[in-house]
């Protein structure tokens, strides 16, 4: 069977079982962003996963990890002050 080939037929099959089409370029894709995600740790090993000749390519379109921590500081912090919000306003008997 030919590459293309290939992924025509899984493009289909996820489609039919998925209810949404995913082509191959599309699961390494998902891979590389779950790595960069979950442990960012382990970015180095996107590069070798993806078959980038730099690691230069790899960090620019897939090391979120910097900006997910960003993210979940930010949400920290507005979930601290929320709390606080709800403790001041219980005290004062709002």
């Amino acid at each position: 069977m030919l590459d293309h080939h290939v992924s025509k037929r899984i493009v289909k099959v996820t489609k039919r079982e998925l209810g949404r089409p995913i082509s191959p370029h599309l699961f390494r894709h998902c891979a590389a962003t779950s790595i960069a995600e979950t442990s960012p740790e382990l970015t180095r090993i996107i590069r070798p996963l993806l078959a980038h000749t730099r690691n230069t390519t790899s960090e620019r379109y897939y090391n979120r990890a910097s900006v997910l921590q960003a993210s979940r500081r930010h949400s920290d912090a507005i979930q601290t002050l929320k709390a606080e919000l709800s403790a001041a306003q219980l005290q004062e008997g709002i």
